[in-house]
């Protein structure tokens, strides 16, 4: 399925729209800081830095060199016990090398297709999550480009193709070294119309090295989705949504998971720049949380399928899958 999908990436749709799936792309340089911090010193605070209410303000472009956004960390956030200045100090040459390091591979998408991507990144010592995140960035990156006028229809055409099949080598080489059983299922659902996949495959990417089995549909009838839910058993049903013109069939979609699955053994969420412009009107038709990035998304599947199991009344959180996928 991936080389279909790899496929789809490289000949279907805008360039604009190619680029700006992996995340939700603020104009010239937000959501590329956003990614880089929340990567990078998100992780050596063992905690997740983010936006306020994604309201970043723009900042201009001068010879499409994006100018940093600094969001402010959570001043309520915990922070280690344990040395936390040395720990912003980690932070901040972890930012540096993170950097480094994406400029490089960011560069060599642009322009070498046979570039060893994946040995490049082990090299530097990246672990799988780390390389995802990296992937993230320089797709945030190339949409910040696009919307600058730094690079044109057949550059981001490109190099949309080449992180596509970075991606999909990664995952293929992530799964032959973990042989790990499986304990938690999870299908993700692309409405029928959808064309650009970068940002679902991530995200599934990253559910799959949590320990995830995870199948992807691409649902061009509901019949289709009603036989796999009856037939297969899933914790999670994760819509992923990115075009707001298909809300009719996301309609449809929906109806055929409130009507196919047990609501007290599957969790519904969904995510993708159009589920986010329309999050009310999707808790209103049975999705449980809007998420904005795949690690929102995996802590509330996770957080479900503990209360299910423990018997737990599900409660209502606030909160809005792909960033940009932040997947896949």
């Amino acid at each position: 399925m991936q080389n279909d999908l790899e496929t789809r990436e490289r000949k279907t749709g805008s360039p604009r729209r190619a680029a700006a799936s992996g995340v939700n792309s603020n104009p010239c340089g937000n959501e590329i800081q956003h990614v880089i911090e929340r990567a990078v010193v998100g992780a050596c605070f063992q905690g997740t830095i983010r936006s306020k209410d994604g309201q970043a303000q723009p900042q201009s472009c001068e010879n499409g060199v994006s100018a940093p956004v600094r969001e402010p960390v959570n001043p309520h956030r915990k922070l280690p016990s344990i040395n936390g200045a040395g720990c912003g100090t980690a932070a901040m040459a972890g930012m540096k090398r993170f950097i480094a390091v994406m400029d490089k591979v960011y560069a060599k998408v642009l322009s070498d297709g046979d570039f060893d991507f994946i040995g490049f990144m082990a090299a530097r010592g990246l672990s799988p999550e780390e390389m995802l995140d990296l992937l993230e960035a320089c797709a945030a990156r190339l949409g910040t480009d696009w919307e600058c006028d730094a690079c044109g229809f057949v550059h981001v055409t490109v190099a949309m193709s080449r992180l596509q099949r970075i991606l999909t080598s990664l995952g293929q080489e992530n799964r032959s070294f973990d042989a790990r059983p499986c304990e938690h299922s999870a299908l993700f659902i692309v409405p029928h119309g959808e064309t650009h996949l970068f940002s679902v495959n991530m995200v599934e990417e990253r559910f799959r090295l949590k320990g995830w089995e995870t199948k992807l549909l691409l649902a061009s009838s509901s019949g289709e989705l009603s036989r796999l839910l009856k037939n297969a058993h899933f914790e999670l049903v994760c819509l992923a949504w990115l075009d707001s013109e298909l809300k009719n069939q996301v309609e449809s979609l929906l109806h055929t998971v409130r009507m196919s699955v047990n609501r007290e053994q599957t969790c519904v969420i969904a995510g993708g720049s159009a589920a986010e412009l329309n999050s009310d009107w999707l808790k209103e038709r049975g999705v449980e949380k809007v998420c904005s990035n795949a690690q929102i998304a995996v802590s509330e599947a996770e957080r479900h399928g503990a209360n299910r199991n423990s018997g737990h009344n599900v409660t209502e959180t606030t909160g809005s899958l792909l960033e940009p996928l932040r997947s896949a």
